[in-house]
């Protein structure tokens, strides 16, 4: 959903957006290329997308690079970066700063400047996220949930948090995207139903709604996104 109510939507490295007028989703970015269509006609394109309202514009990662798409003239930008690993996530750190997370690597990307840094990834189950200025969280594949920081333009070394213990409650994590300040993080349990935890709190959990499958119940016990209307209701 971008900064005017607009709703759009990936599918198979194609961008499109609702036509409220005709009912149905209308091309509007095909990042696919030909060559590619003709060689791999059964092989879906790895393509990640971050919604930058403040700026706004659409952060497309796909193996050919990074690229900026700007949604007031909708026309498509490139950036310095040109090649990539597989990209599965893109989060924003600061106001200035993207991560984009590919299945090797970390890369740091300052948007005012154009400038870039790569780090070696190591294994990861979750998505990453930001949850404060300048530092994201990952999950390992033990479940294990790590922070990393940036500083002076270096990746601090990886910090094991004491989210998730146990490593037996919490089946994926997700949280505001277009939040400020401080973020909670919203979590799907492995016995079902969604926990809210705070990292400035001592982690502390909240059952947000436990019963699964029962009315007003959460039946899935992934989370895969999450999002805040303009009224500050919820949509999982």
């Amino acid at each position: 959903i971008d900064g005017s109510g607009g709703v759009w939507a990936t599918h198979n490295a194609n961008l499109s957006k609702y036509d409220p007028i005709q009912d149905r989703f209308l091309l509007k970015l095909q990042t696919k290329s030909n060559e590619f269509n003709g060689l791999n006609k059964k092989v879906k394109q790895k393509f990640a997308l971050l919604n930058d309202i403040p700026n706004q514009c659409f952060w497309i990662a796909r193996e050919t690079g990074l690229y900026r798409y700007d949604l007031n003239t909708e026309h498509l930008q490139t950036t310095p970066i040109r090649s990539f690993s597989t990209p599965f996530k893109i989060i924003k750190v600061n106001p200035t700063t993207i991560i984009i997370a590919t299945n090797e690597e970390w890369i740091c990307y300052d948007i005012r400047t154009q400038r870039s840094f790569r780090a070696p990834k190591p294994s990861t189950e979750w998505v990453i996220y930001s949850t404060k200025p300048n530092q994201w969280i990952y999950c390992d594949t033990k479940r294990r949930i790590w922070e990393i920081t940036i500083q002076n333009g270096q990746f601090s070394r990886p910090r094991l948090t004491d989210i998730n213990p146990e490593r037996s409650v919490i089946r994926s994590i997700t949280t505001l995207p277009n939040q400020t300040g401080p973020k909670v993080l919203w979590c799907g349990l492995v016995t079902g139903g969604l926990n809210v935890v705070d990292p400035d709190n001592n982690n502390t959990y909240r059952d947000f709604n436990a019963r699964c499958n029962e009315i007003n119940g959460f039946h899935y016990r992934r989370i895969l996104d999450i999002y805040q209307d303009s009224k500050h209701s919820i949509w999982l």
